[in-house]
């Protein structure tokens, strides 16, 4: 963008593909790595949190925890994560922040994003 800042259908476009993560999301599904023992799951998705986030358009008013991020994983590592995701959704697991919801739209999320085909 010429003066900086990001255009909002093109933020919402980037915002709706299944490899961008919001950070309440990526800390959501670190904590259920960390309950499941999955130090390795838990610390990719730790590097994509700590990277740069998009850049929102200038009326954006989110919170931090709004913050959009690419997330950039392997298709391996992505299929893991589903199913890890899938396991602490069967045991009922949760986050403090996800203790009322529950984990309703998780196993989907990451099963979008386990058969997504990134463009090269």
């Amino acid at each position: 963008m010429p003066d900086g800042t990001m255009d909002w259908d093109v933020y919402k476009a980037l915002c709706d593909r299944p490899d961008h993560w919001t950070r309440w999301m990526l800390e959501q599904c670190i904590d259920l790595f960390e309950q499941l023992e999955r130090a390795e799951l838990s610390a990719l998705l730790k590097d994509a949190a700590a990277s740069e986030p998009l850049q929102t358009p200038a009326d954006h008013t989110g919170p931090p925890a709004s913050q959009v991020l690419h997330v950039d994983l392997d298709r391996e590592v992505r299929e893991a994560m589903l199913s890890a995701i899938q396991d602490a959704h069967a045991r009922g697991m949760t986050t403090r922040q996800t203790e009322r919801r529950g984990l309703g739209g998780f196993v989907e999320a990451w099963r979008e994003y386990a058969a997504y085909e990134p463009e090269r």
